[in-house]
């Protein structure tokens, strides 16, 4: 059996012709519209009838409702996925530029039997995917609007602050988790490290604010019960050797926004590379609830000061 990956091509490149070139099992194609501008790029495999049964798809109905369950194998996934991102760094280069990204993340899989035998471990051919995360709407009122426009001034020492909470927010949805963790670091650094940027006059500071530990030991509370995000911090914490506590909290803060602003292929902990940004999805996250938590607690404190003049 073949399986195949196609995923769509951003940039303006044009090719003469339809390629197709095979390489150590693989098979690579690239696929033109109809203005010979590369569309996309599919990648196929073979797999070998032993490992069919990994692949294997059934479709159900319970219910009245129909069920799809599709196999897969890790390893030949990550694989393709390398393939693509060599691909990428390697065209992007020869290209100047003008080739800005392979979508992996919007792939279509195909499953090709080359026999009888194997359609039978075959039911879903083919399925698309992908990844993005809900484009939520907001409805503010009258009098929280009509606040922020006659009121606006006072909150301007935020400014900033909530710039970069929107680049965050941003970079976050668009699946760049170290880019989002730099903004939302940036106004925790802003807010409580006053001015310091050594690791023992930073973690000084920061364990100098009773508000920030407040908000570090809310936001432990809040992520110890998410079991996804909560082990991984913990994974992350105990690499770090970081306790697990609110000064541990802030301690891994700082290291992680250490470790991505280098890159060493030696370090056997996750860098920053354009390759490993879901590696850092949970650190992102738990950055920016803090971040978040501290411009509120900033904008309940210019409050009441202003009430009380």
């Amino acid at each position: 059996m073949r399986y195949k990956v196609n995923a769509p091509v951003e940039g303006n490149i044009y090719l003469d012709c339809p390629y197709s070139f095979k390489k150590e099992g693989y098979a690579i194609e690239f696929h033109l519209d109809s203005d010979k501008k590369l569309a996309e790029i599919a990648i196929w495999i073979d797999v070998s009838s032993r490992d069919i049964e990994k692949f294997k798809s059934e479709i159900s109905k319970k219910n009245g409702i129909i069920h799809l369950k599709v196999g897969g194998d890790a390893e030949v996934k990550n694989k393709i996925k390398n393939e693509y991102q060599l691909l990428e760094s390697n065209l992007s280069f020869i290209s100047q530029g003008i080739l800005r990204k392979i979508h992996w993340d919007k792939v279509k899989e195909e499953f090709i039997p080359q026999n009888e035998e194997e359609k039978k471990y075959i039911k879903v051919f083919s399925f698309k995917t992908t990844e993005e995360y809900s484009d939520p709407k907001a409805t503010i009122k009258e009098t929280i609007l009509k606040h922020y426009v006659i009121n606006g001034a006072k909150y301007e020492q935020l400014a900033i602050p909530k710039a970069f909470w929107r680049e965050g927010i941003n970079y976050f949805k668009k699946f760049q988790y170290i880019q989002a963790f730099y903004n939302y670091y940036f106004i925790i650094e802003g807010l409580y490290a006053n001015g310091k940027s050594g690791e023992k006059e930073v973690l000084k500071e920061f364990a100098k604010s009773s508000e920030l530990s407040e908000i570090c030991e809310k936001t432990l509370n809040q992520f110890k019960k998410d079991k996804r995000h909560g082990k991984k911090l913990i994974e992350m914490m105990n690499e770090e050797n970081c306790p697990n506590d609110k000064f541990g909290l802030q301690r891994l803060l700082f290291k992680i926004r250490g470790r991505l602003h280098h890159y060493s292929k030696k370090s056997s902990k996750s860098v920053s590379t354009p390759f490993s940004q879901r590696e850092f999805e949970t650190v992102a996250l738990i950055c920016g609830y803090v971040a978040c938590l501290a411009i509120g607690y900033r904008e309940v404190k210019i409050n009441t000061e202003n009430r009380n003049i």
